[in-house]
């Protein structure tokens, strides 16, 4: 976002107001390597699946907010056709939005869990891994921009390996490692129904990308993989491609 300097000041150039440039110290690159990756997330196209709106009743939050999570628990014991349940903005420390994640977990109406742009707490994830325990109407769940590790991660798979009809998984730019896609693969693998999983922008290493290939060659109804700015190999990347292609899956690499 720009901002216009008050009153008469304006922005001028370092020539002209002969400011001499600024000495930093930079030992490890890590400028230069926040750039680079910032350029690439800014430049990736998005393929991830778009909710549809058509039959499907969407209640929409940009907050957590008492009033919010009150309209969002009166409209879900009411829903009468499939459901689209998305927030944002979720702080760490707002713990009464479990009321709303418990709410969905006898609604088999409620068909897309969307929790984007926030910082979900460990909490929030065990409470979102209880949901997929107990609701097996859930076909797409989309928890991408959420600061997810590989903690997290670990209790969401033990909600996806007690899933059975979950469709897409979006798990995008969050902070989920190795350990994080190895737990995610091992509760994939033999998943009966998952047609997509969204990985990018994470930090998904070879022994990670090694997890999803396994898992990608003992997985029949995969279709979709995106795996973009991860931190594996390109002797690795290649690999998978090359596993997605024998399998009939679009690979996004």
């Amino acid at each position: 976002m720009s901002v216009e300097a008050p009153n008469n000041i304006k922005f001028q150039s370092l020539q002209s107001i002969n400011v001499p440039p600024k000495k930093t110290t930079d030992p490890h690159g890590f400028r230069q390597l926040f750039e680079t990756q910032s350029s690439k997330y800014e430049q990736r196209p998005d393929h991830s699946p778009k909710s549809p709106k058509n039959g499907t009743f969407w209640m929409e939050y940009p907050s957590a907010d008492q009033k919010n999570i009150e309209d969002a628990l009166s409209k879900i014991t009411s829903l009468k056709q499939d459901g689209l349940l998305k927030f944002t903005n979720i702080k760490p420390n707002q713990l009464t939005f479990s009321e709303v994640l418990k709410g969905v977990e006898d609604n088999s109406r409620v068909k897309h869990l969307i929790i984007r742009q926030s910082s979900l707490s460990d909490h929030h994830i065990q409470t979102i891994s209880k949901v997929l325990q107990l609701n097996d109407g859930i076909a797409w769940l989309v928890l991408d921009h959420n600061k997810i590790d590989d903690r997290g991660v670990r209790y969401l798979a033990h909600g996806l390996a007690n899933n059975l009809e979950i469709k897409h998984v979006v798990l995008a730019d969050n902070d989920i490692g190795d350990d994080g896609a190895v737990a995610l693969s091992q509760s994939l693998k033999h998943h009966p129904n998952v047609e997509s999983l969204w990985l990018q922008g994470n930090d998904i290493g070879d022994v990670g990308a090694e997890s999803i290939i396994n898992m990608i060659e003992d997985h029949p109804t995969l279709r979709t993989i995106d795996i973009r700015d991860n931190q594996m190999s390109e002797s690795k990347k290649n690999l998978l491609i090359k596993v997605c292609e024998k399998s009939n899956a679009r690979c996004y690499a």
